[in-house]
């Protein structure tokens, strides 16, 4: 009778303990099925908010890129447009300084040639000192923008001459030493002309060739007896350029000489009448400058209009 009962009990208390653990499993289950869909519930809004937040990101990034692009398109058109305006400006100052310029080289030009037709030299002469004082300058290594306030101001060297009486600077033969020391003054005389010149560089610059360009390395020349490097350097450049060109062309009390004989009277002059660096760079590129006279020569034209200019003044000057 007692093993009955206390199987009786024993198999309610199974029956029990199965029902509260179904009870329990069926709990478990609901609940983390609950906990499950809590957790998706909450990954879909962080998914939704994530993707929310990356589209308004997207949103301001492209909003502030196509305001920046903007704002950038409009700064580099206005920076193109003030390239080309400054481009068309540099262009235009470029045009006016080379017109400038031009305009300088004929004033230069024209000076020159006055003298020379007071000398009856040709205008060739006066380019042909414009090339190779500028040619000279370049192989001395003097800078670009000196060397052509060079080739401006050469043409200048005897303007001077302007002021000298044609019975001295057309006599056929020697001068005495009073027509001598008359000649000499076209050194003064020009840098007279050219010394309110100093708003023109190279009209001051021809200001200093016109005085100088007689005085000699060894301190023997005129109008200041002024030696060696104490003559202005493009002064030097010009004495070197200026007599060879002198010996090779015919005057009205000389021949012109042979070049081996021009070469030669140079070759004596170094260190006495030229600066000897100087020589020594124009007879190393000689061809240069012989090229440069021979591109340059006088024509007939020119030729026969000093010959009857000569003639005509001549019988002035016996008058």
């Amino acid at each position: 009778m007692e093993t009955k009962l206390f199987f009786k009990e024993t198999s309610s208390l199974f029956v029990r303990l199965h029902e509260n653990t179904n009870r329990i499993f069926y709990e478990s289950t609901t609940r983390m099925q609950q906990v499950e869909a809590t957790l998706a519930a909450q990954q879909e809004r962080y998914r939704n908010a994530q993707t929310l937040l990356v589209g308004l990101v997207l949103l301001i990034v492209l909003t502030v890129g196509g305001l920046l692009g903007r704002q950038i398109s409009r700064i580099n058109y206005r920076l193109q447009t003030s390239n080309l305006d400054l481009q068309r400006a540099n262009r235009a100052a470029e045009a006016a300084l080379r017109l400038s310029r031009a305009a300088e080289y004929e004033i230069c030009l024209r000076l020159g040639r006055a003298a020379e037709f007071r000398d009856l030299e040709t205008g060739q002469h006066t380019r042909r000192i414009s090339e190779m004082a500028a040619t000279l300058a370049t192989l001395a290594g003097l800078s670009h923008e000196m060397t052509e306030l060079v080739r401006l101001a050469s043409p200048l060297h005897d303007v001077g001459k302007v002021g000298i009486p044609d019975q001295v600077l057309l006599k056929p033969g020697k001068l005495n030493d009073q027509e001598m020391q008359t000649v000499r003054l076209h050194t003064v005389l020009g840098e007279k002309l050219l010394a309110e010149a100093g708003s023109f560089p190279s009209l001051e610059l021809g200001r200093t060739i016109a005085a100088q360009h007689h005085e000699k390395w060894d301190g023997s020349g005129y109008p200041n007896g002024l030696r060696g490097e104490d003559i202005d350097l493009t002064a030097r450049i010009v004495t070197i350029v200026d007599i060879f060109d002198a010996l090779l062309s015919e005057r009205p009390y000389k021949k012109p000489f042979s070049m081996d004989q021009a070469v030669a009277i140079m070759e004596e002059g170094r260190g006495v009448f030229f600066d000897p660096q100087l020589l020594e760079v124009f007879m190393k590129h000689l061809s240069t400058f012989v090229a440069i006279r021979n591109r340059l020569q006088d024509n007939q034209e020119e030729r026969e209009l000093a010959g009857r200019l000569l003639a005509g003044r001549a019988v002035e000057v016996k008058g």
